[in-house]
């Protein structure tokens, strides 16, 4: 995970620049959840020479 600050330009309401945690994760067949191995599995469907995706996640502060 990673945390970066989010730069809004043009934004007078905004009191600074507001947080958030950069979270990637690489789907693989080993994943629990199934809406993800069905995804990990649609995405090597149509190219069975791509890498595993990866599912980017970000939560702000």
């Amino acid at each position: 995970m990673e945390r970066l600050a989010c730069n809004r330009s043009g934004n007078a309401s905004g009191g600074g620049s507001p947080i958030y945690a950069l979270t990637v994760m690489r789907l693989s067949g080993s994943v629990q959840d199934q809406v993800l191995k069905y995804f990990d599995a649609y995405v090597k469907a149509g190219r069975p020479d791509v890498a595993d995706p990866v599912l980017l996640t970000q939560t702000y502060e």
